[in-house]
């Protein structure tokens, strides 16, 4: 990278209009050109798209960064270097707030305004599935696939590649358990 890059680079950064953030050091050096769709600058060098905070950090440092980047001051368009820290991996995830994955964590009810209370709450799944998931929901999901493999007389198989989601039970005794239990409140 030569300094055309830098001075392309900088002449897309607003160093006043950013908001000021007394927890961290000064005012956010707002990114003005493209962001993806998570609100993070990009920067194309050479054909290649970069983080716009990942390009600010190498023209400081002098270095690419290892491994994740954490905006301490919350601001995604940010290339202010005094914002950006070193996290180790996974830490923004954890960190939740924003993310969809923490809003889903500690939702109280499903997309259909069903309580998400532990009998009501299927943790995981499948080998691809992973997360909370509303049980009532799922149950009527069932249902439905099971009633349109009855009604047009489709395999498992054919089910799947329609886009219907069925999970068969392991065995009649875990059916027979299930119908035995009270329906959740």
């Amino acid at each position: 990278m030569g300094s055309s890059h830098e001075e392309r680079f900088w002449v897309k950064v607003d160093k006043k209009g950013g908001p000021w953030k007394d927890y961290v050091k000064g005012r956010c050096w707002v990114w003005t050109a493209a962001k993806n769709q998570h609100g993070y600058g990009i920067f194309s060098i050479e054909g290649k798209n970069y983080r716009a905070h990942r390009v600010a950090w190498w023209f400081e440092y002098g270095e690419w960064p290892e491994g994740e980047l954490d905006h301490q001051c919350r601001v995604r368009a940010c290339v202010n270097v005094a914002h950006l820290a070193h996290v180790p991996k996974g830490w923004n995830a954890r960190q939740g707030g924003e993310t969809s994955g923490a809003r889903k964590r500690f939702r109280e009810r499903c997309i259909r305004g069903h309580k998400m209370t532990l009998e009501n709450t299927l943790v995981g799944g499948g080998k691809n599935r992973s997360g909370r998931m509303c049980r009532k929901c799922s149950n009527e999901r069932q249902m439905y696939a099971r009633r349109m493999m009855r009604d047009t007389a489709m395999t498992q198989g054919e089910a799947r590649r329609a886009g219907l989601r069925l999970v068969l039970p392991r065995t009649l005794d875990q059916v027979l358990r299930d119908l035995q239990k009270p329906p959740p409140r």
